[in-house]
């Protein structure tokens, strides 16, 4: 009984956390980038259960591959003309990359979007992925899943260096992985918009 009782306490905290975190992405005003010069697409943000604690995936591209050969990120594409929206884009490039369906993915809010220098405007969804032992993952796009525990990533500092871009960029540093570019963007506006809330 015991045991259940502490099982139950543990799943009624992270309820509440997937809550304040629908909470805090949909009070916000989120900034929109209107250029029809850039080539609209949508990442997912994947969080997903790990025993008592939220973890993120990430997928790391096969060096074989003709763009961001060997770099990791979020499961996103661009755009096609048959998606409804955005977030619609999000989804079903996440399912064509984990094996996923539909059905396993709850989308709990959406990020700021951003331009990067390829020419493509990113719209970020967060959204719960659920149970991994369902994925599917299309080797031809991914090399690698990595799961990294939130709380991890949320006392990690970035490395920074500046370029000759508009942009700085950032580095995140876990284990003997670096998540660089325009993930690394994305994932350090999330971390940011958790901790001011969450403090």
């Amino acid at each position: 009984m015991e045991k259940r009782k502490i099982l139950t306490r543990i799943g009624n905290a992270m309820k509440q956390l997937e809550e304040e975190i629908t909470k805090i992405l949909n009070k916000r005003k989120i900034e929109y980038i209107e250029n029809h010069k850039l080539i609209p697409s949508a990442v997912l943000i994947p969080m997903f259960k790990d025993r008592d604690a939220y973890s993120l995936l990430f997928t790391k591209r096969p060096r074989t591959m003709k763009r961001h050969a060997g770099q990791i990120s979020f499961p996103g594409g661009v755009y096609e003309k048959n998606d409804r929206d955005a977030q619609t884009t999000a989804i079903r490039e996440t399912c064509e990359e984990l094996g996923l369906n539909q059905k396993n993915i709850k989308i709990l809010g959406r990020l700021d979007d951003l331009s990067i220098r390829t020419g493509y405007l990113v719209t970020p969804f967060v959204g719960l992925i659920y149970p991994l032992n369902n994925m599917n993952v299309n080797k031809n796009e991914i090399e690698e899943i990595i799961t990294i525990p939130i709380t991890d990533l949320m006392n990690t500092s970035p490395r920074i260096k500046i370029r000759e871009s508009i942009h700085p960029t950032y580095y995140y540093d876990y284990q003997n992985h670096v998540i660089w570019g325009a993930t690394a963007r994305i994932l350090k506006n999330f971390l940011e918009i958790l901790k001011m809330d969450m403090v």
